[in-house]
């Protein structure tokens, strides 16, 4: 692999994004981030939302580093559009030469129910907030993603996350 691609995960809690993100960096030996887990490292707490803006610069730093030497991958909602264009800035200005959006649809039933089900629930305010906030500015290519990949984990089915590098 030559160029030095970032693949950076949309959607909701419940939607699959880690469950499938993390074997997927896994199988292709590439570096994998995630907020929650720099949350938990930094806080003791994944669910921590206090000091977020520590958070980020955590991951952004990571991710600069990963993107020296190799491809990242970076699981998070992004559920904001601004949030998302300062996220594919960072990986641009930090060497990455191809940057894809991996959007991980299901409906929010789905979602919710697969968070009920999870060790570490989110509230459903929040879920049902992130919902909104990606139905009202959907990831698009405005968002200046050099592919933007929607994935339809609404079934349970396993979705196969094609070969982007």
């Amino acid at each position: 692999m030559n160029r030095r691609v970032a693949i950076l995960g949309i959607g909701i809690p419940g939607s699959g994004k880690t469950t499938m993100l993390v074997p997927y960096a896994r199988q292709l030996q590439l570096a994998y981030i995630s907020a929650d887990v720099v949350r938990q490292e930094l806080f003791g707490d994944a669910s921590q939302q206090a000091g977020m803006e520590q958070v980020w610069q955590e991951v952004y730093q990571r991710v600069a580093q990963a993107l020296a030497t190799g491809c990242v991958v970076v699981d998070s909602t992004n559920a904001k559009q601004r949030d998302r264009r300062s996220l594919i800035n960072h990986c641009r200005s930090s060497g990455a030469q191809y940057v894809v959006g991996l959007w991980f649809q299901a409906s929010i039933e789905v979602c919710l129910k697969r968070n009920g089900q999870r060790e570490r629930h989110v509230p459903q305010y929040a879920v049902e907030r992130m919902a909104e906030t990606l139905r009202m500015l959907p990831p698009s290519p405005r968002d200046e993603f050099d592919k933007l990949l929607i994935l339809n984990t609404n079934t349970g089915s396993p979705v196969t996350i094609p070969n982007i590098l």
